[in-house]
């Protein structure tokens, strides 16, 4: 008896079949075809945004079922005034969620960080991946150790235990995923669930999440292909955010739809 895998894709990290040499083609597509996904029932994603590519890796269309990331339940969050003193902080607080990965965009926080008032704290509230071969974690800690600004008004958490991580999120202003390419982390489900503003890169995939919850104030990028976001864009958003109260609350009423 052969049990039915059904499987949830949450990010896409895949060389471009385009690219390929013929030979490789001819592998890739073998392999595809008669190996990985015959042993499928169904293959969920969170986005519209990944079916594209992943016809483009031979998945056949019925199997691609496409549902929204669920939004779970949080246990009771306090205060953001009482989590901060819990936290020892004060001021504004800006957080990036989740684990620390290149793609979900931290230079573009640090960048801004130095033209905002000095009472706002960026902390980056997570750790490095395990499946991430590189040392991205390790120089984003050196980055931020080396120039006494950020030192003086950033914190790197690390791994956190779900109930420090729920004390961080309710001590959060706003949420930042400048992300470069689409993550399908679920720190963002977690900042709607908190119902907390984000402001975030427009990629397709944060778009659709904006047209069920509007709670998020998109920053462009300079063109469709292009990963890199405007960083003025960017600034300008998050500005917005912190100096209009009743835009704020308007994000926030959105992440609760």
């Amino acid at each position: 008896v052969r049990v039915p895998v059904v499987m949830t894709m949450h990010e896409l990290e895949a060389p471009d079949v385009r690219s390929l040499n013929v030979l490789q083609r001819q592998l890739y597509f073998h392999a595809a075809s008669v190996v990985t996904w015959p042993q499928l029932r169904a293959l969920i994603v969170h986005t519209r945004a990944l079916v594209e590519p992943l016809r483009d890796l031979m998945v056949p269309a019925e199997l691609i079922h496409v549902q929204p990331m669920p939004v779970p339940a949080l246990p009771p969050l306090l205060e953001a005034d009482a989590a901060k003193a819990r936290l020892g902080l004060s001021g504004r607080l800006l957080a990036m969620l989740g684990f620390v990965v290149q793609r979900k965009g931290y230079e573009y926080a640090l960048a801004v960080l130095p033209g905002l008032p000095l009472e706002v704290t960026l902390a980056i509230v997570g750790g490095r991946n395990e499946f991430d071969r590189t040392d991205y974690f390790e120089r984003l800690q050196r980055e931020v150790a080396k120039d006494e600004g950020l030192r003086e008004r950033v914190v790197i958490t690390g791994y956190v235990s779900p109930d420090d991580f729920h004390l961080w999120l309710a001590a959060t202003d706003v949420v930042l995923a400048p992300f470069e390419a689409m993550s399908g982390s679920s720190s963002l489900a977690l900042a709607l669930a908190a119902g907390k503003p984000i402001v975030a890169s427009r990629l397709p995939g944060l778009e659709e999440m904006n047209d069920l919850a509007p709670c998020l104030a998109l920053a462009d990028r300079p063109g469709a292909k292009d990963c890199r976001i405007d960083l003025n864009g960017f600034d300008r958003q998050l500005r917005r955010v912190l100096e209009d109260a009743e835009y704020r609350r308007s994000l926030e009423q959105g992440a609760r739809l």
